[in-house]
């Protein structure tokens, strides 16, 4: 009657126990073939081949007490079925000569005990019969935006005997897992058993900024390695500094009064890495809020360079200002043309002037207003013009004065009175013009160009209605500057 323990084994151990398993250990005397001790042993008239059918290669591997055959078919059933070989089962078998009698012996003890247990299998497993496939020495070093990554594959265990992945990726906060696709893939020749090779990959224009780089070998699983776990190699850090930018400023600006005129002087610099090219410098008489990008001003010049680490002054004059508190300021890049390190430092100011009518402008201009040169509400406008009068003006309106004589006011030669402030519809009149008769603004686009014309300075928008009243576009565009 056969043991319980033959009996518990499955199709695949048939054979094996049917020529080992409970049966009286075969005699040195009787068995065939050379013994593991290197004694000769004589043939067992009842040995038969391995497998249900009766053919296969014979079982002639034994212990030395000839308890339990050592059949490398077998084995290698349970290794490949346990995918603790990587090749097929004739390659098996050929390397099955080559393994030691402990992992034989280990192998044969669960087989007899009909068990399959693959974790068991496994811990037999002393010599490597896959590959073992590591990455290890990986750095990163970073020229301009190029980061250029080498590191080490060797192979730890059996010969690879096919081709296998290299990945590459960026950053991540934690190791890739497998199956992970890397942002660059690579395929590496076969690994002799116990061979490394370098390896060195790229990545060209990546952005500014710290990333924490890993590389996985055989990220898709393909080869079968002994360990699977220590395929990924990392973090390396790797840093990439900005490209060098132009950084432009106001170091200086100042405001100062000239009799009636009032004199700015505008100190750029660029604080930057890199030269500025082509930009433009805006001066506003006055507003209430800093300037920015695209809000025209008064007056404009354009900077064709500006070396890292130099200035430039930029003088101008607002001749003939207007009565009034002027709050200036100043603003560089108006168009927004360079890229800067910051955009947020082209700003200066405020710069608060006062420019005073003359004291004999005050009486002079209620002798105006009552003469009806001026109106009332004109009183400001009235000032300006007493103090854009020369000497002789002045003279004869002063005369004309003390005499209470408005005929006589009329007769000197005095400058044109200045213009009143545009009224509050005159961006509406202005774009309509453009549209209608310039056709310099598309269909459509008239809210957007009015939008435009109210953050206009009022010498701007003074300008171009000037240019409508003489029915000329192109002057129109030119104030619009």
């Amino acid at each position: 009657m056969s043991s319980p323990r033959c009996l518990a084994a499955g199709s695949i151990i048939a054979a094996l126990l049917a020529a080992g398993c409970g049966r009286t250990p075969i005699p040195a005397s009787e068995a065939g073939g050379a013994r593991l001790d290197g004694r000769d042993t004589a043939p067992s008239p009842d040995r038969k081949p391995a497998g249900s059918d009766g053919e296969g290669p014979p079982v002639d591997l034994l212990r030395s007490d000839g308890s339990c055959p050592l059949d490398c078919p077998l084995l290698c059933d349970l290794l490949i079925d346990c995918q603790l070989y990587p090749g097929k089962h004739t390659g098996c078998v050929t390397d099955c000569a080559g393994w030691g009698m402990p992992m034989k012996s280990c192998l044969a003890d669960l087989l007899c005990a009909g068990s399959k247990e693959c974790s068991s299998a496994a811990k037999c497993v002393t010599s490597p019969p896959k590959p073992d496939l590591v990455p290890s020495k990986l750095i990163a070093s970073v020229k301009g935006t190029t980061v250029s990554y080498t590191f080490d594959v060797c192979n730890q265990g059996k010969a690879a005997s096919d081709p296998y992945s290299l990945d590459l990726y960026y950053h991540g906060a934690a190791a890739p897992a497998p199956k992970q696709h890397g942002d660059q893939v690579q395929t590496a020749p076969p690994l002799a058993a116990g061979a490394c090779a370098s390896f060195q990959l790229q990545r060209v224009n990546a952005p500014p900024g710290t990333t924490q780089s890993w590389v996985q070998v055989d990220s898709q699983g393909v080869i079968a390695e002994t360990d699977e776990t220590n395929n990924v190699a990392g973090p390396t850090a790797a840093t990439v500094q900005p490209p060098a930018k132009p950084d432009l400023t106001i170091k200086t600006f100042n405001a100062k009064l000239n009799g009636t005129s009032i004199d700015y002087e505008i100190e750029v610099c660029n604080v930057g890495g890199a030269a500025a090219l082509l930009f433009r410098v805006d001066l506003y008489y006055t507003r209430l809020l800093a300037p920015g990008v695209l809000q025209i001003g008064d007056q404009s010049t354009f900077i064709l360079s500006l070396a890292a680490g130099a200035c430039q002054v930029v003088k101008r004059s607002y001749q003939n200002a207007p009565v009034a508190i002027y709050s200036s300021w100043a603003f560089c890049d108006t168009l927004g043309t360079v890229q800067e390190v910051s955009e947020t430092n082209n700003a200066a100011g405020p710069k608060v002037v006062t420019v005073a009518a003359a004291p004999e402008c005050a009486g002079l201009c209620a002798f105006s207003i009552g003469c009806g040169v001026f109106k009332v509400l004109e009183l400001q406008q009235c000032l300006t013009w007493c103090n854009g009068m020369n000497a002789t003006q002045k003279q004869c309106a002063t005369a004309a004065n003390k005499a209470s004589s408005c005929s006589a006011l009329k007769a000197c030669s005095l400058p044109p009175p200045p213009p009143p402030p545009p009224p509050p519809w005159a961006c509406y009149s202005l774009c309509t013009y453009l549209q209608d008769t310039c056709k310099s603004v598309p269909g459509g686009n008239l809210p957007a160009c009015i939008a435009a014309c109210l953050s206009l300075p009022s010498t701007k928008l003074q300008c171009a209605l000037d240019g409508m009243d003489k029915k000329q576009c192109a002057p129109i565009l030119l104030c619009l500057l």
